[in-house]
């Protein structure tokens, strides 16, 4: 498995300024932003998924809207939250090592699951985990989505 270092997660500066940066690029590549966000949907989202949800799934969601592009991840829009159980159980067949608390972050669009290894209520971020379809099991990590928005800024 390939380890990516990067920044810590600070809860948000840090990764806000990413976004920025990525967004003023302007490469569709690199970022799109999704339909707007309501905060009554992060709510419902927050209750559904019924796990801690770090600060830096709020920031990505409530900056870059619902279904939204960042890299390789397309943010899974807030329709889909109904089978995402069903979703990681499906990877936890592939991979009975994959860390029991984990929600599903977004895809790539060819197969591979973008994961967040949740944690404490209340964390700043959360490591961020590649699955690969081909594989059936984690690819590579970030420890975080701030390191993984970072990376993808320090490319422009």
């Amino acid at each position: 498995m390939e380890r990516i270092e990067g920044p810590t997660s600070d809860g948000g500066s840090g990764l806000v300024a990413s976004l920025k940066r990525l967004r003023a690029a302007k490469d569709s590549r690199l970022i799109s932003v999704g339909q707007r966000f309501p905060r009554s949907l992060l709510l419902r989202a927050d209750a559904e998924l019924d796990l801690p949800m770090p600060e830096s799934w709020r920031t990505l969601v409530t900056k870059l809207g619902d279904g939204a592009r960042v890299g390789d991840i397309e943010l899974l829009t807030l329709a889909r939250i109904d089978n995402l159980q069903d979703q990681i159980d499906s990877l936890r067949l592939q991979d009975p090592k994959l860390p029991r608390r984990v929600v599903l972050l977004g895809e790539d669009g060819c197969g591979d699951s973008f994961l967040l290894k949740v944690g404490k209520a209340g964390a700043a971020d959360a490591p961020l985990l590649r699955f690969c379809h081909e594989r059936g099991r984690v690819s590579e990590t970030w420890p975080s989505i701030e390191a993984y928005v970072a990376e993808l800024a320090s490319r422009i």
